[in-house]
C-alpha cells in the first residue's frame, strides 16, 4: 500500500495555539481505509483543549477561528472568519466579532 505522504500537509499562517492534548491530525480511516487530506489553519486560530481536527479541515486565510475544548471538527469542514465551532460533531455556534485584546 502506498500513500501520497509529500502530498499531504499542515498549513499554517501566523500564530496556531494548540491548547493541552488539542490534536490536528491529516489522516483518517474510514470503513477500512486510510484517509490522507490536507489541513490549512489561518491566522492566529485556536484550537482549545482535548479537540479534534481532522483530515481535509480550512480554517486558511481566516483570522481568530475558534475550536471550542473537546470539539471534534469533521473531516472536509469549512470554518469561516471569526467562526467558533463547538460539540461532537462540531458545528458553528458563534462568531467572534472583534479581534481579542
Amino acid at each position: 500500500m502506498q500513500f501520497g505522504i509529500k502530498d499531504i500537509v499542515l498549513t499554517v499562517f501566523s500564530i496556531l495555539l494548540v491548547l493541552a492534548l488539542g490534536l490536528i491530525t491529516a489522516h483518517a480511516i474510514e470503513a477500512g481505509r486510510v484517509t490522507l487530506e490536507s489541513i490549512v489553519m489561518g491566522q492566529h486560530v485556536t484550537v482549545r483543549t482535548m479537540a479534534i481536527v481532522f483530515p481535509g479541515v480550512r480554517m486558511g486565510d481566516y483570522d481568530y477561528g475558534v475550536v471550542a475544548a473537546g470539539a471534534v471538527v469533521p473531516r472536509g469542514t469549512h470554518i469561516g472568519p471569526g467562526e467558533v465551532w463547538a460539540g461532537v460533531p462540531a458545528r458553528k455556534v458563534g462568531l467572534r466579532t472583534r479581534e481579542p485584546a
